[in-house]
């Protein structure tokens, strides 16, 4: 998808300039993605090994055309699309989000350590059927809670029960689990939704990779140092580490826990080390202002009409810009510029990526 694109519905080519806000009050419908069978990947098709949680040539799916359920096999994959072999025969290309609610996985692969991943953004598995329900109950085992909005949970689980007024001792029984319940339910107010929005990927992944090698939750001091040695092997920046940090000290807050254990520097190792290591990474400068990126649509986002159109780089430059201002991209966020519900909120004024 071409960052044109995010503009193709606003924007009509002219012989001459057409000046048009940097930035409306309303945000733009974001373009559907065209259909796998209509644009062939460039990549080259890969038939063995894993893809994030898909194990090619095993993972099974089930797709409703109609009324008539048709199961298949995930069998190959090229960037950014999934082959998918039905059983009668028959065929398409998925992309990772389109193929995400259609997978059928049982319990056995869930906990398959072979199967973890931290990229969602090739599959994301808050879209996986029984993935969600399979972290519940798991961290359930250990009697903890987590934020109904993590686990698309209703009131954190908890239950509300009428008072018992029949004698003193039944009365202090069931006002007892009452607040008990209602002090749950406070849990997920007590912490601005952007922030618990922020940590609920980190949060899952932990949990995830805590189940996969059989530990118990919350994880242990050193338990805790070996997954952050693990993200520092496959992440190129601090980031992710700092994230998982802050995502097991906030369920550890919620749940009456005491996380200092994690403080210390045999945990915070792989931490430290990384964050040596990407310190001199380039920071981002400001972004342009309004004016700006208006003077430039006024000099590039119009057709040139002694061209084709598939030379009309001013345009396509132009509408790249003007895109990218909308969404607050900034280098090479642009690449990440697609729409996934558990990726990004769309705003009025802009894009938040988690």
């Amino acid at each position: 998808m071409t960052m044109c694109s995010l503009l193709s519905q606003h924007t009509t080519l002219s012989q001459s300039p057409v000046p048009f806000p940097a930035c409306s009050s309303t945000a733009p419908e974001l373009p559907k993605r065209k259909r796998a069978t209509m644009e062939v990947a460039d990549a080259p098709w890969r038939d063995t090994g894993y893809v994030g949680f898909i194990h090619l040539g095993h993972t099974r799916l089930c797709k409703t055309f109609g009324s008539v359920a048709y199961h298949g096999s995930v069998t190959a994959y090229a960037s950014p699309y999934f082959r998918v072999a039905y059983d009668d025969g028959d065929h398409e290309d998925l992309t990772g989000n389109e193929l995400a609610p259609l997978l059928r996985i049982d319990d056995v692969e869930f906990t398959d350590p072979r199967r973890w991943a931290f990229d969602w953004t090739v599959v994301s598995m808050n879209k996986v059927h029984g993935f969600l329900p399979l972290i519940q109950s798991y961290v359930g085992r250990f009697e903890l809670r987590l934020p109904g909005q993590w686990t698309a949970s209703t009131a954190d689980g908890a239950e509300t029960n009428p008072i018992n007024m029949a004698t003193a001792a039944a009365f202090l029984q069931s006002e007892t689990l009452l607040l008990v319940n209602e002090q749950r339910r406070s849990y997920t107010s007590a912490r601005a939704q952007r922030t618990l929005g922020n940590y609920k990927n980190a949060a899952l992944k932990l949990i995830w990779f805590a189940l996969t090698h059989g530990w118990t939750l919350p994880p242990t001091a050193d338990e805790f140092g070996l997954y952050l040695t693990k993200l520092s092997l496959i992440r190129d920046n601090s980031g992710a580490l700092e994230q998982a940090r802050n995502a097991l000290k906030l369920i550890c807050s919620l749940n009456g826990i005491d996380g200092a254990i994690y403080d210390a520097l045999r945990v915070l190792a792989p931490l430290e080390k990384s964050r040596r290591e990407y310190r001199h990474v380039t920071k981002k400068s400001a972004a342009l202002t309004a004016a700006m990126v208006e003077a430039i649509n006024q000099t590039y986002s119009y057709e040139r009409i002694h061209r084709p159109l598939h030379q009309q780089w001013e345009f396509a430059f132009g509408s790249a810009v003007s895109a990218a201002f909308k969404l607050l991209a900034r280098y090479d966020d642009a690449i990440k510029l697609y729409w996934d519900q558990d990726w990004c909120d769309v705003l009025d004024t802009h894009v938040r990526f988690y």
